[in-house]
């Protein structure tokens, strides 16, 4: 009898372990799955997990960085259930009205993944929720480099903010001699430090009253630690600072990069490609051992009118000098580009656009083709790289310029204002959707 209840108790336990495992079996099995099916959540190419969602949509779109390759309806439709189970907490009315946003992210999401189509990469959009009301901004088909550029109405990150996890990466540096420019500073180093994922800058400071190095932390935009300044008493300076500041950069700096690019003050960077990220093109041309520099085309800005300086560069100047297309850019000031390259293969500066190289090594464009020139490529293409000169700015700027003359002792005067606002001009608002 005792036997026959022992016997009874350890087959019940067996079964309670038995039923207990099977469970947990089940659990894991589940948890298999759903890793297996969302394995594209994580993206190791760009170094980069989706991370948590947050407490609220404003949280969101702060934090989450979405990319096209990752958004699917089953996400969206996460989403509108959260947004559903959030409306359906009584006494809370600002949950309420939270939920209601979060189904805004959801039919955002939805549209992303729709629209997107076979995008890589999501685009820039403005800077708040209210500030675009349309999908879509079409430029005229005279400004060849940029036919139509996407936007959504949702205030998605940069995709190029996230070309790597690793704030510290230095594989590219950029070289600027600049003097007294202390309030266009932090709009220029901002975007290359969020958009094109550049993590030094040399600040070479020609003479700057007082230097730029005493400049407070947060008038700079991005962390102090990633600057580097020199300064040159003005006393002691030669002619043409400007090539004797690249031969410094290159000399004390370029066997701790792969690429330096070197870029003034009012000229932005920008990778027109919608497909690859700065990086990536950046790496194709280092695996060509031939090439020593890569030279970006300018798409030089107008003053678009304004007679007062504007609280954002890339936001206020939308106009553009033509291409001239019919003559291959032969009249365009839009045919000269700047540099960017390998130190390794970097001799020194010709002149502020182009590098002397060593024996062997080609300074080209961004198709692979070689410049021959001093200064300037033909026909004029800006399909993968841009870099957007704001060369006069408005009528108040441009007279702090003349004043405070360049690094090459040449400065511009009104000859070259008349001749830059007189040519054809053509709408070119693509850098005013980028936010920061």
């Amino acid at each position: 009898m005792l036997r026959s209840q022992a016997i009874d108790t350890i087959s019940a336990g067996l079964r309670s372990v038995r039923w207990k495992v099977i469970i947990i079996l089940v659990l894991l099995l589940v948890c298999v799955h759903y890793a297996i099916e969302n394995a594209s959540l994580f993206s190791w190419e760009r170094m980069t997990v989706i991370p948590p969602l947050p407490k609220g949509p404003l949280s969101l779109w702060n934090e989450i960085r979405p990319d096209t390759s990752i958004m699917n309806e089953e996400l969206a439709s996460s989403l509108g259930k959260l947004a559903s189970d959030s409306a359906a907490v009584p006494g809370q009315q600002n949950e309420q009205e939270e939920a209601k946003l979060w189904n805004g992210v959801a039919q955002n999401l939805a549209t992303i993944t729709t629209s997107a189509g076979a995008l890589s990469t999501p685009l820039t959009s403005n800077s708040s929720l209210e500030a675009s009301q349309t999908d879509a901004v079409s430029i005229p088909e005279t400004a060849q480099a940029h036919t139509t550029i996407t936007t959504f109405s949702s205030p998605l990150q940069s995709p190029l903010a996230t070309i790597t996890a690793n704030f510290t990466d230095e594989y590219i540096a950029i070289c600027i001699a600049i003097k007294d420019q202390r309030q266009d500073l932090k709009e220029w180093m901002i975007h290359h430090y969020h958009h094109l994922g550049i993590h030094r800058f040399y600040v070479m400071d020609d003479g700057s009253e007082p230097p730029l190095s005493a400049m407070e932390d947060h008038e700079f935009g991005i962390p102090r630690s990633a600057i580097t300044f020199n300064y040159q008493d003005r006393a002691t300076r030669e002619p043409k600072m400007q090539l004797v500041f690249y031969d410094q950069c290159l000399r004390k700096y370029g066997a701790l990069h792969t690429w330096i690019a070197f870029i003034d003050g009012d000229e932005f960077l920008e990778v027109s490609s919608r497909n690859e990220t700065f990086r990536q093109i950046l790496e194709e041309f280092e695996h060509d051992k031939s090439v020593g520099g890569l030279g970006v085309q300018w798409r030089m800005h107008s003053s678009s009118g304004l007679l007062k300086k504007p609280e954002s560069v890339r936001k206020a100047f939308t106009t553009c000098i033509f291409d001239d297309f019919e003559h291959d850019g032969l009249n365009s000031d839009n045919m000269h580009v700047k540099s960017i390259v390998k130190p390794s293969k970097t001799r020194g500066a010709w002149n502020p656009h182009l590098f002397w190289l060593e024996t062997g090594f080609r300074n080209v464009g961004e198709h692979n083709d070689t410049i021959t020139t001093m200064a300037w490529r033909q026909p004029i293409t800006r399909d993968r790289l841009a870099l957007h000169h704001y060369a006069l700015k408005s009528r108040e700027e441009y007279e702090e310029k003349m004043s405070r003359g360049n690094g090459m002792t040449d400065p511009k005067g009104e000859a070259f204002w008349d001749r830059i606002e007189t040519m054809a001009h053509v709408s070119c608002p693509e850098m005013s959707m980028y936010h920061p």
